[in-house]
């Protein structure tokens, strides 16, 4: 066997297949001058460069059904990826079929990708059930349903190769054969595999989020399991739409090239063919997974941070992933576009949103500011605030995709990005500073403290094998936006909003879907927030010991005073006391001495107690411990 690119470079040549294909112009490639016909020459000519990789790779796929009958895992995801390859490349030739396929040459191009689609078919392997799945009544109606779809598609593909001609009668009882097959198998099918996918998503996600956020909590990194959870229920069901659409493609290749006089230019299979890739469109929608942020919810504006997403279902060729920042209100509206595409079973486009703050991707070679002053941020990594006038600020970056060879997904990574401004947020003032001073907190305006909260919206664009666009779509785990004064050690206390905001946010926990919302007005109970405040000081302080329930006996009591006293419907359940958002940030913590009175809140407390323990020359951290 000649020795094959690596899936890498594969997947590149097939990006770049695809990009020439849809006159896709990233910010790298010259205009596009060509005509249509010199672009379909192009086509051709990738083609027939992948033509020769398409053959090495279902030859290895042949060579691992019989060699290692046991990595199930991992042929499924070979077969599904090659499998999609193909199909990408046979559906878009097809639905062009009287202007892609006219010489000679295209027919024997054509005929040899459908080939390999024969090859893999009968190469494919029963898929067993994977681990992530529940296995229930709807499991074992769908493996039922697809093993009825697939035999009677088969039904109807031997009748057809068994009489090449037939007459009008026959054509007329075959296209009603036909369309039964559809109304009566093919589309129940689809319609059940969307619904059963819906439901496993949501709780698959929903687990994988309950883990990103306590490891956010905790500063820890994300483990792999719950992601190869996922990933393991998106190969499986991948595979079984490959398996189905595959064979579609190998009738209506039949029907369409070695039968054209039956229907003449109408093609009675496309239908069903896009309805087998739309309900993979579905599948797709969701599948992104955004990482960032991961060990800190406080992005600094100018500060360089680090974005990381991938899709985590395989086999479709991604084209690009858009970048936003959006408030929590726009977030609200994407995440029910979301579920409305699955309560309707059927993918649709989630018109543009507004961005609630200015992106910029920062050169690896771009200037940084010759007076830098460099500092480490809350999570201990350096950071440098650089000039706007360095980069160029947008409401959306775009980055192009990057195939990872060793877990072979689709990811956008993007090492330098950064915030250059802010807009207002839900409950926000008019600018980034508020005055939560004695003298500045007017009671009559119920100013708590509370920061805008902030998304990373991702928009992954993918080659849909329909032949046309599709999106997938997820919201990061939120964040807040600190200004760059805000890092001066003089002013640090504004900085105590922002973290108490994210620890409140964080530690009420209250999940809808992708979502943590906000409830500041349910107040928690003081065993809660003791435990919250105690695994805080752990994780940020970096200690081994850590806080004492006796620690609290004083604490207990200087909690609250007459200006952040909850209501009297919320004061507490039994004799629990009951602590909310604006008790932590109330400043009628009082230090005297001389003529020196300053006042300060319970969270500015931590917050200076924790400045003790991260400096660097300090032994306070080898004493406590």
């Amino acid at each position: 066997m000649a020795k094959l690119l690596t899936d890498e470079a594969f997947q590149k040549l097939l990006f770049d297949l695809l990009c020439v294909w849809h006159d896709v112009q990233r910010h790298y490639d010259p205009p596009i001058t060509h005509t249509e016909e010199e672009k379909m020459q192009k086509v051709k000519q990738l083609i027939c460069k992948l033509l020769g990789e398409i053959d090495g790779r279902v030859k290895r796929i042949q060579t691992m059904l019989s060699t290692t009958p046991d990595a199930e895992q991992e042929f499924i995801e070979e077969w599904s990826l090659l499998t999609w390859n193909v199909l990408c490349i046979t559906s878009r030739l097809q639905n062009e079929l009287n202007v892609s396929v006219k010489s000679q040459e295209d027919k024997v191009i054509f005929n040899k990708l459908n080939m390999a689609l024969v090859d893999l078919v009968n190469n494919s392997r029963a898929a067993l059930n994977p681990l992530s799945v529940h296995i229930d009544a709807t499991f074992d109606l769908l493996a039922n349903s697809l093993s009825e779809t697939m035999h009677i598609l088969h039904g109807l593909y031997r009748t057809l190769k068994s009489n090449r001609q037939m007459n009008s009668d026959e054509v007329q009882d075959f296209a009603q054969r036909l369309q039964s097959f559809s109304d009566e198998y093919l589309n129940p099918f689809v319609e059940l595999f969307k619904s059963y996918c819906n439901e496993q998503t949501v709780r698959l996600w929903q687990d994988l989020r309950d883990i990103q956020i306590a490891c956010l909590v905790n500063k820890v990194t994300l483990p792999v399991e719950p992601v190869v959870r996922l990933v393991s229920f998106y190969s499986f069901q991948m595979h079984r739409l490959a398996i189905l659409a595959a064979r579609l493609q190998g009738f209506r290749y039949e029907l369409t090239v070695n039968h054209r006089q039956m229907f003449g230019d109408y093609d009675p299979v496309r239908p069903l063919s896009d309805s087998v890739f739309s309900a993979l469109e579905l599948l797709m929608a969701d599948c992104v997974l955004a990482t960032e942020p991961s060990m800190n919810p406080i992005l600094v504006t100018n500060n360089l941070f680090s974005i990381y997403c991938g899709a985590l279902a395989r086999g479709v060729v991604f084209k690009q992933f858009n970048v936003q920042i959006v408030s929590e209100d726009t977030a609200e509206h994407i995440q029910s576009e979301m579920r409305r595409q699955r309560l309707l079973q059927q993918p649709s486009p989630i018109a543009q949103v507004p961005s609630a703050a200015l992106l910029a991707m920062k050169p690896t070679s771009g200037t940084k500011r010759s007076n830098a002053q460099t500092m480490n941020d809350t999570s201990g990594n350096t950071t440098t605030a650089h000039k706007k006038s360095d980069i160029n600020s947008k409401e959306v970056v775009t980055i192009y995709p990057a195939f990872n060879t060793k877990n072979r997904y689709w990811a956008a990574i993007y090492p330098h990005l950064l915030c250059t401004t802010r807009q207002k947020g839900r409950h926000s003032t008019n600018n980034s500073y508020q005055d939560l001073s004695p003298s500045g907190v007017d009671p009559t305006k119920l100013i708590s403290g509370k920061r805008p909260i902030f998304y990373f919206y991702i928009r992954a664009t993918m080659f849909s094998p329909s032949g046309r666009f599709a999106d997938a779509h997820t919201l990061s785990l939120p964040f807040t936006i600190a200004t760059r004064r805000n890092q001066d050690y003089q002013v640090q206390r504004m900085m105590s909003s922002y973290t108490a905001t994210c620890f409140w946010l964080y530690g009420n926990n209250v999940q809808d879907g992708l979502l943590l919302q906000w409830v500041e007005e349910t107040a928690m109970g003081w065993e809660r927030f003791k435990f919250l405040f105690m695994q805080y000081f752990r994780v940020n302080a970096e200690v081994d010991r850590g806080l004492q329930n006796s620690d609290f006996d004083l604490l207990q009591y200087k909690i609250q005073c007459n200006d952040c006293s909850p209501p009297s419907n919320i004061q507490g359940i039994g004799d629990e006391r009951k602590i909310t958002f604006k008790n932590i940030l109330c400043p009628h913590l009082r230090y005297e001495c001389g003529s020196t009175n300053v006042r300060f809140s319970v969270w500015r407390g931590l917050l200076e107690l924790l400045q003790l323990f991260q400096v660097c020359l300090s032994l306070i951290r080898n004493v406590w411990n």
